[in-house]
């Protein structure tokens, strides 16, 4: 069985994000590769990023629902 290593769903993939941005810095040394190298630094800020859009989402989705519908109304009436 096929399975993908990075979550289809944009929940799962912030919650990656974020775990590979924690957890990174452990493996930049023996690798080689320093902690201010450009590629890090922006993967950092596109987790943080991606994951402040994935709750603000959330949270726009989760309001919405209490939004009562509002029907538009026209006043066709000429005076």
């Amino acid at each position: 069985m096929k399975s993908d290593y990075l979550e289809r769903d944009d929940e799962g993939r912030a919650q990656q994000f974020i775990l590979f941005r924690d957890n990174i810095g452990q493996f930049l040394v023996p690798l080689g590769i320093q902690a201010t190298h450009e590629d890090i630094v922006q993967q950092a800020a596109d987790a943080t990023r991606f994951r402040v859009m994935v709750d603000f989402q959330a949270t726009m989705q989760k309001a919405a629902q209490s939004w009562p519908t509002r029907k538009p109304t026209f006043n066709l009436k000429t005076r």
